[in-house]
């Protein structure tokens, strides 16, 4: 009796060749193109002559044309294989280096710049085909009703996943306490559906900036009863202000057919103010602003606001 086997996969991956494909039209051609490269390359793998049993929406063919165009390699040349071996590193960085030179050591306390990458390549469950015929893999026995070749492995699905966080980032504290912050994030999102043969793509964009003060030993008075009691520490002033734009498209494989089915543009607005009453006590206001404007009409606008004081205390020391 065949022994039925599930899994799931993931690895590290490199998609930085094609991160900045605009709206991702001419990539998606890339895809729907490099099927032929890759069922001739299947072909001639098998030794056949043609490639009759890898159709366009076979899954043999889809996944690695999927996966060279938008990781931007050559289709001719990247693996077939399922499952890669080797993952591929991501990084985060930070550079201080400016803080070496006079006139930022003279203007600054800190000045960073920072930059993140983080990417991945999936499979969302994958189970051995039952109906494939191992002792003739590229034989009549072999097709399915699609008159493709079954593979070994069926796949619900792939995704890659793409994560600039930040792109770039400016974080710097001047002489005179104030703090400035500006960054720029973007991520990408893409699920392949070998179900009903759709591409899935959620892209998004931010813009962030921020700003905050300390105010160093700063006296608060309160009046308890008749007595009045005095403290003394730094408040802490943080505003943030953001633009982040989404958008979900999913693309037809088989036919001309893109359909925008969510999305929305999102303004935040956050403010932040820490007051140190005692070195274990820490009183906190914060304000939070969103105002979202949705992509698709049918869905209503919504403005939301919340706010809130709260004391912390820290046993120990």
């Amino acid at each position: 009796e065949p022994i039925n086997t599930m899994g799931n996969f993931s690895i590290s991956n490199i998609m930085i060749k094609k991160a900045f494909d605009g709206n991702g039209d001419d990539t998606f051609s890339t895809f729907k193109s490099n099927r032929t490269i890759i069922a001739n390359r299947l072909a001639q793998k098998a030794g056949l002559n043609s490639t009759d049993g890898f159709g366009e929406m076979s899954q043999q063919g889809l996944l690695p044309a999927f996966l060279a165009a938008y990781s931007g390699k050559d289709a001719s040349k990247i693996a077939l294989n399922t499952c890669r071996s080797t993952p591929i590193p991501n990084w985060k960085i930070s550079y201080r280096g400016l803080m070496n030179l006079k006139w930022f050591k003279d203007n600054f306390s800190s000045f960073t710049l920072s930059n993140a990458y983080r990417a991945s390549y999936g499979i969302l469950g994958f189970n051995n085909n039952l109906q494939y015929d191992a002792s003739n893999p590229y034989g009549n026995s072999n097709k399915n009703k699609a008159n493709d070749f079954n593979s070994e492995l069926l796949i619900n699905g792939v995704n890659l996943i793409e994560d600039f966080s930040p792109l770039i980032q400016v974080d710097l504290k001047l002489i005179n306490s104030l703090s400035f912050k500006a960054e720029i994030n973007r991520d990408k999102s893409l699920n392949l559906n070998f179900n009903n043969n759709s591409l899935t793509e959620i892209r998004g964009k931010e813009y962030v900036i921020g700003v905050g003060y300390r105010f160093k030993d700063l006296q608060l008075r309160i009046k308890n009863g008749s007595s009045n009691t005095i403290y003394k520490g730094d408040l802490n002033l943080k505003a943030d202000f953001s633009i982040r734009d989404n958008l979900t498209v999913i693309r037809a494989i088989d036919k001309e057919n893109n359909q925008i089915t969510g999305g929305q543009k999102l303004v935040a607005f956050k403010f932040l103010a820490d007051y140190n009453l005692s070195k274990n006590l820490m009183a906190s206001f914060f304000y939070d602003q969103n105002t979202p404007r949705f992509a698709i009409s049918t869905t209503f606008p919504r403005k939301s606001n919340s706010t809130g004081l709260s004391i912390r205390y820290t046993l120990g020391n």
